[in-house]
């Protein structure tokens, strides 16, 4: 039921040449050509890299920068444009979206050099699916404005469409579901004009989709029963396999699973013979939740065993959680606590390396909280200064009356003595209220200083609860002591404890920076080495740390800033066998001491 997949198949092809030559042919002309002399060099890199750009990325990009040289040399501008939109599509086939953003917004400039409208409309198209795969959400809707203008304005309907079909997957994303319907139903009323059948049958698809997420269980029947008859019409088994699953959802939602298990008894037919593993083990684990729903708990379990299999053969993590989840189920409606406790608890492990971003973004939102109360508690020390300068020079004013009068006291006499008394009585009262008004901004300080070391206790037990508990460091390391001393309340430091079959992995690390900062690195490092373990299924400590730095690199690359931050960490593997034990050990910046 997944609407991205299918813009990204329209994304792909937005250059795709349908007539792409052999590509050994292709490099056999490349080498050819004198490079100094010859521009048709131009073109064949062209052809190269639009056959490479999604299957050997570093070639293409290669390719490209010493054909946009040339191109620049020699002031080719029509190919300086083709390799800047070819670069953006090969970065944001590498998941590096800000290299891709920049190339699509330099292809866009050059189309416009050469008075290429339409082209530069679709680079303002790319550039706002690469900022929905940022989540920047109103930076996508004004590129595909941008896009749009220039559709109408051109006559391009191509472009249009495509536009329409990026700002309905971004109402989606948005939760904005009657004007993602709304922009869907342009596009399908466009495909049936044009006579687009496979087009008609996934915008069908899409709309009931949009209706299932909005839970007009109904209106998403009544469309997929549609893109499912369009998709017997064509033989598209993929999507008729596809429209099942979809229907059998709707029944499942609906608790008719006599009904569900007609249709995915159905879409199995479909899938067994595409051999597709990502739709075979969502048929397999959907039956599966369908008979224990009936009660059927024998084929309950014989389905699920069929989706363990897919799911331990793809090493796809959200479908190993989903697989445990449904055995714990079943193994408790068979009273086997056991086998069950078992499966909840593999289950839990899986989730927890899913979720373990999750704890970094409430570090970061309780950071934000800090910083924040952190410069209201600057202004408030600034009012107060400004308070404490008001109070001294009230005082020396009254100082000055208070002379003032006594001279004029001695001279006029007891009569105005009274007045002087005036004068020091409002003088008092005036330092009073002073007095008050600063004791009220201590009062606010100390909350305000109460609050933020509230919030970064709280970020501690965050942070506690990614670090070993000391149970489970004596079950695999009985003799052990561990010195935590942080400098702050959370810290940058942090130690790590995993164990897989016969082999006690441990580890002591040093993240860049103290405090908050550290502590929301230390996070990212964490989930980094739990992922190394329990989704990579690493032993060896240099591929885990050569590993856990790929990983740490790929979440920072993600940020619009330059993030310099990481970590220097000892990290060792015991492997216990039999009555031998051997020690494997790698660092990075912390070196290994070893007392016997």
């Amino acid at each position: 039921m997944c609407i991205k997949q299918f813009f990204l198949g329209v994304f792909l092809l937005i250059s795709l040449n349908s007539n792409a030559k052999n590509i050994d042919s292709l490099w056999s002309l490349y080498q050819r050509y004198d490079t100094s002399k010859d521009t048709s060099i131009l073109n064949v890199i062209y052809e190269i890299t639009l056959e490479t750009r999604f299957s050997q990325p570093d070639t293409t990009l290669f390719l490209l920068n010493k054909g946009l040289a040339i191109a620049k040399k020699r002031k080719v501008y029509k190919y300086i444009s083709y390799y800047y939109e070819t670069m953006g599509d090969t970065y944001w086939q590498l998941t590096e979206f800000k290299k891709s953003k920049k190339a699509y917004n330099n292809a866009l400039a050059e189309y416009l050099k050469i008075g290429e409208r339409g082209n530069a409309g679709f680079m303002h198209a790319n550039v706002a699916y690469v900022f929905m795969e940022m989540g920047k959400y109103e930076d996508a809707f004004n590129s595909l404005q941008e896009a749009l203008n220039i559709a109408e304005q051109e006559n391009n309907e191509a472009l249009e469409i495509l536009t329409l079909s990026y700002l309905a997957n971004l109402y989606s994303y948005m939760n904005q579901f009657n004007k993602a319907i709304e922009t869907y139903k342009k596009t399908l009323n466009y495909y049936i004009k044009q006579e687009n059948t496979r087009n008609v049958q996934m915008s069908l698809n899409n709309i009931g989709t949009i209706f299932f997420q909005a839970n007009n269980l109904d209106s998403a029947e009544l469309y997929f029963h549609q893109s499912l008859a369009v998709g017997k019409k064509i033989g598209d088994n993929k999507n008729i396999a596809n429209g099942l699953l979809n229907l059998g959802s709707i029944a499942y939602k609906k608790k008719e699973f006599s009904e569900a298990e007609t249709f995915y008894k159905e879409a199995l037919t479909y899938n067994i013979d595409r051999g597709d593993d990502s739709q075979l083990f969502k048929n397999y684990i959907n039956l599966s939740n369908v008979y224990f729903n009936l009660n059927k708990f024998n084929a309950s379990y014989q389905y699920a065993m069929k989706a363990k299999g897919i799911a331990d053969k793809t090493n796809n993590i959200k479908s190993k959680s989903s697989v445990h989840s449904t055995l714990a189920s079943y193994y408790k409606s068979k009273k086997d606590y056991k086998h069950a406790l078992e499966n909840y608890e593999i289950h839990v492990q899986l989730e927890d390396s899913i979720l373990g971003l999750e704890q970094t973004k409430q570090i970061n939102e309780l950071a934000a909280k800090y910083e924040n109360e952190r410069k209201e508690l600057e202004i408030l020390n600034l009012e107060k200064d400004k308070q404490l300068k008001e109070v001294l020079l009230s005082e020396k004013e009254i100082k000055l009356q208070q002379e003032g009068m006594y001279r004029i006291g001695l001279i006029i006499g007891i009569m105005f003595v009274f007045i002087i008394a005036i004068f020091i009585f409002i003088g008092y009262k005036s330092k009073s209220k002073s007095h008050e008004i600063i004791s009220k901004q201590k009062h606010l300080v100390e909350e305000k200083n109460r609050e933020i070391t509230d919030s970064i206790t709280y970020a501690k037990r965050i942070q506690n609860a990614i670090l070993p508990s000391d149970t489970t460091v004596k079950e695999y390391l009985p003799n052990n002591f561990i010195l935590y001393l942080p400098k702050d309340i959370i810290a940058g430091d942090f130690y790590w404890l995993e164990h897989k079959d016969d082999n006690i992995l441990f580890a002591a690390a040093d993240c860049t920076g103290h405090g908050v900062p550290g502590a929301m690195v230390s996070v990212v490092c964490n989930n980094a080495l739990n992922r190394t373990v329990r989704e990579y299924g690493l032993t060896n400590p240099a591929e885990i740390l050569n590993k856990t730095r790929e990983i740490v690199v790929q979440e920072f690359e993600k940020s619009d800033d330059d993030v310099k931050d990481g970590m220097d960490i000892s990290l060792c593997c015991l492997e216990l066998s039999g009555s031998y034990a051997t020690l494997q050990w790698a660092g990075a910046n912390n070196p290994l001491w070893i007392i016997r």
